[in-house]
């Protein structure tokens, strides 16, 4: 809903300054077009008045102008310290994930040079233990129902 509150408000006026206006304005009326001291007295009231409501719209503006620049160089405080905290915590990311990528890629190497020792150990060692199928060996696997030709020999 469309109010004067709203109107003032888009062109920037607070209705102090149109009460304050409309003070002075009057007054200038009565004290210029009444010609007796009553209405003079009158009309110098009301631009004492007009004064008074205008200079205390004027001290709230400046005020609020005031607040309002505070509050701004306090957002933008607030915006430049989540910037410099979130490239803290990007930076402090990125070095734990550098530093975790290269644990795990020395363990890597660790566990890989484990495996090559062991693979060469057993070729060393176990070369000469191989052992040859016995008769009993054939005997076992003919038992379980092994298909090969010698199942039919061995009984």
């Amino acid at each position: 809903m469309i109010s004067l509150k709203s109107i003032l408000w888009w062109f920037g006026l607070s209705l102090d300054y149109v009460v304050a206006f409309g003070l002075v304005a009057l007054s200038i009326y009565v004290t210029l077009y009444w010609q007796n001291r009553f209405t003079r007295i009158v009309g110098m009231m009301l631009l004492l008045a007009g004064g008074i409501i205008g200079g205390v719209a004027y001290g709230k503006t400046g005020a609020a102008a005031h607040v309002y620049a505070e509050w701004a160089a306090a957002n933008k405080r607030a915006e430049e310290e989540a910037k410099a905290r979130d490239i803290a915590i990007a930076k402090l990311a990125r070095d734990m994930a550098e530093q975790q990528t290269q644990e795990l890629s020395k363990q890597n190497f660790d566990l890989q040079k484990q495996v090559a020792d062991y693979a060469d150990y057993v070729a060393k060692n176990t070369k000469d233990r191989c052992r040859i199928a016995t008769p009993d060996d054939v005997k076992r696997l003919c038992a379980i129902g092994s298909g090969s030709k010698d199942c039919k020999g061995a009984k």
